[in-house]
């Protein structure tokens, strides 16, 4: 057995007391213990830790951790209040106002712990920048009051990822060693094992740096030893693994061809639609916009159909460069074009004044001159 701990700064939200005290994912919330706050309650307690700060300019008054054990054996009532004793002390939060709750998820339970990082005393709020080494120390700590085994490498036996991967094709990773490491105690020979990994769609391959890789159902490749609990050395596997020749087993490439062919479909992945909704609500809002004003999009079409576009990769018409081009081909169309014309002398009469004005625009396909204003001489 093992435990894991993980912790972080958090906020005293309405969002914050609802995971941890009405968390609608959880099938039970026990509460544990409610100590140093003048109420039992503990979404008031949490709400007096808020309430602390709003003085203060912290902003994540409460220190949350996670004390994740796992489901060999459940810890009684003495043995969680001293796992989060000597946590507190660790943490240089002893006698701090915490919260103990109690949560089992999928089968599992493990605790949260919610101290405030205000002293009983007053002052300011306990740094928790150097909290990850603390955590480590702890779990040494009770693995040896415990007598529990030690946790693998970097504090997880499997990556969140590789969890996910095997849901989605209907396995449990974690299900899936405990049957391995099963069979692995109880077989007499190497074949025999072999035998039985066949019987679950698992094929057992060569590797280059492991001696052993196992294909798992799903068709992910991992290393024999990883998945038997204690994590045998390599003399162990070949001790127990002598009447198998290495030479003779199939590749990973190999391995993983085998299990493609029976691999069962995936699940398919639920894309969340509800992020899209404001963006639809904003674009129709917008809609309603333009016809109120009355510029709606096919107004604005009919007006830019009237006047063709210059040809800007092929012939240019009048002088210059593209610009001038470009500007010479809009003109012309206005003089061809009646109504285009009308519109723009009424924006834009020709008996304009000419004087001061700056370089040349272009507003709806018409370049036309902007005026220039002149800057106030100084005194």
């Amino acid at each position: 057995m093992a435990v894991l701990i993980k912790g972080k700064s958090i906020k005293c939200t309405q969002i914050s007391r609802d995971h941890y005290l009405r968390g609608p994912e959880n099938e039970r919330i026990t509460v544990r213990e409610v100590k140093g706050f003048a109420t039992k309650d503990p979404d008031e307690a949490l709400q007096m830790i808020a309430a602390s700060a709003k003085g203060t300019k912290c902003r994540k008054p409460v220190y949350s951790t996670k004390i994740n054990p796992e489901t060999d054996r459940i810890w009684n009532k003495d043995e969680i209040r001293a796992a989060v004793d000597l946590l507190e002390e660790n943490l240089g939060l002893k006698g701090h106002q915490r919260v103990i709750v109690e949560h089992k998820k999928h089968g599992r339970i493990h605790f949260h712990v919610l101290w405030s990082r205000f002293p009983p005393d007053g002052g300011a709020a306990v740094p928790m920048s150097n909290d990850y080494a603390i955590h480590q120390k702890t779990q040494r700590q009770l693995e040896k009051s415990f007598n529990l085994r030690p946790m693998m490498a970097k504090g997880r036996d499997f990556k969140q990822s590789e969890v996910e991967w095997a849901k989605r094709y209907g396995f449990d990773i974690f299900k899936l060693r405990e049957q391995i490491t099963t069979n692995f105690n109880m077989v007499k020979s190497g074949q025999e094992f072999m035998t039985s990994l066949r019987g679950q769609s698992m094929v057992l391959c060569k590797g280059d740096k492991c001696q052993f890789i196992i294909i798992l159902p799903w068709g992910q490749h991992k290393a024999l030893s990883s998945m038997i609990h204690g994590r045998p050395t390599k003399a162990i596997l070949r001790r127990a693994m002598a009447d198998i020749d290495i030479t003779k087993l199939p590749t990973v490439q190999e391995g993983k061809a085998q299990v493609k062919a029976t691999l069962p479909k995936a699940k398919s992945r639920t894309k969340d639609k509800s992020r899209h909704t404001s963006y639809k609500g904003a674009r129709s809002s917008h809609t309603a916009t333009w016809k109120r004003n009355s510029l709606s999009a096919t107004t604005h079409q009919q007006f830019t159909d009237e006047i063709p576009k210059p040809n800007r990769k092929g012939d240019k018409t009048g002088k210059g460069d593209g610009a001038g081009g470009g500007a010479a081909s809009a003109m012309s169309a206005l003089k061809s074009n009646e109504k285009a014309r009308e519109t723009a002398v009424q924006k834009y009469p020709a008996n304009a004044p000419t004087v001061n004005m700056g370089p040349e625009r272009r507003r709806r396909n018409i370049w036309v001159p902007v005026e220039r204003r002149e800057r106030p001489k100084p005194k």
